[in-house]
């Protein structure tokens, strides 16, 4: 499954659909991009996420693949809406699914599968800019 979510980088639609600038996060994903790679991930690329509506007052969402692992983040008009969401805290396991962790900062959401450490990392990071 991460290999061929690991592909979207090299997929070439992929890479012009996120190009193009149509997703409503774009400069909030870029900013985000360049404030991990401040805090030591590399990021390898950002593209559309299939998670973009998963609330009402969802602004949009982006997908990350980094040195450490690939990651979905939800973003919302602000941090009162995301403190608004009712999401689980912890590891959270699905019957015969990967691990899934919830991690909020400001007004954005990380949801990262299968991969507590890149979770942990997300956790301890300072992530404004």
């Amino acid at each position: 499954m991460l290999w061929a979510q690991s592909s979207k980088c090299e997929n070439v639609g992929a890479r012009r659909a996120w190009e193009a600038r149509t997703n409503p996060v774009y400069a909030d994903a870029t900013d985000l991009g360049r404030t991990l790679s401040g805090r030591g991930f590399v990021v390898e690329c950002i593209r559309d996420s299939k998670e973009w509506h998963m609330f009402t007052d969802q602004k949009g969402a982006a997908w990350f693949k980094t040195n450490q692992g690939i990651f979905e983040v939800w973003f919302f008009p602000s941090a009162e809406d995301v403190d608004g969401l009712q999401l689980p805290t912890g590891e959270q396991r699905l019957v015969g699914g990967p691990s899934q962790f919830y991690i909020r900062k400001g007004n954005m959401v990380f949801h990262v599968m299968g991969n507590k450490q890149l979770a942990l990392n997300i956790q301890s990071a300072s992530l404004q800019p």
